[in-house]
């Protein structure tokens, strides 16, 4: 089976779903020192984020992207879905096009209807030895 082709349930045959990821578009931050409680101590200093800083699944951009097609150039995958903010993407879905949820169900209803059913036709799976 080649990866991209739609994975099927072995219990329903319905469709496995697509492990995806996240990536998130946000509004540059400037730098501001720490700040003392009214109750003593201090807030931790917020680190500068300039426009096109980029940390782990997050992007900081002045002019964030409006679509799909935008956004695109920034993640490394099939963009699934997105979420916005206002007229802009604040963050999208993506699939690296060969994660799957599950190898053969599509939830877990699914798999222990499997397990059920084996028992029932007397197969029996040592996992480790019983001593």
């Amino acid at each position: 089976m080649s990866s991209t082709a739609k994975r099927l349930c072995i219990v329903c045959g319905r469709p496995i779903a697509k492990r995806t990821s996240d990536f998130f578009f946000r509004e540059p931050v400037a730098y501001q020192p720490p700040k003392p409680h009214s109750w003593g101590g201090d807030h931790n200093a917020i680190e500068a984020k300039p426009d096109g800083w980029r940390e782990g699944n997050s992007i900081y951009l002045h002019q964030r992207p409006r679509s799909r097609e935008e956004a695109q150039r920034y993640v490394n995958g099939e963009i699934i879905s997105v979420r916005r903010d206002g007229e802009v993407l604040s963050r999208v879905s993506y699939w690296d096009g060969e994660s799957w949820q599950d190898r053969f169900f599509c939830t877990n209803r699914c798999a222990m209807d499997q397990g059920y059913a084996s028992a029932q036709h007397g197969h029996r799976y040592l996992w480790k030895s019983r001593s």
